[in-house]
């Protein structure tokens, strides 16, 4: 599946996969290269193999427990739309009363008194 901005999205148990692989493979390869180092390099190596390894399973655990929370946050945002869709209603419906008010009010007749004037012409005065 592709969003509009043409990310790709990816199954979480792939994900788990792909970083529990690239750590084992990074495991051999150290396996294969730290014995012809100097003791100072193998500590160094293994020490920077260690901790990208660490900050890319703390990344995976941070994903995993925020897609535990994916499915309340797309509830949250499908009631945030359904509120902004009865806002713009309230909204049009408002601008629409008005714009009716605004015509009744310019097109109403003036109410004379008819009374008055009946008996202004019945007495004289």
């Amino acid at each position: 599946m592709t969003t509009s901005n043409a990310l790709q999205l990816v199954q979480l148990g792939q994900l788990v996969d792909n970083v529990a692989e690239s750590a084992y493979k990074g495991l051999q390869n150290l396996g294969q290269t730290l014995p012809r180092l100097p003791d100072e390099d193998r500590k160094r190596a293994l020490l920077l193999h260690l901790h990208g390894t660490r900050q890319r399973l703390l990344r995976l655990h941070v994903l995993i427990e925020w897609s535990n929370k994916a499915a309340a946050t797309k509830e949250v945002g499908k009631v945030l739309a359904k509120a902004r869709n009865h806002a713009d209603s309230i909204r049009q419906a408002a601008d629409q009363l008005f714009f009716l008010n605004q015509e009744l009010q310019a097109s109403s007749v003036p109410v004379h008194d008819v009374h008055t004037a009946r008996q202004v012409l019945e007495t004289g005065a």
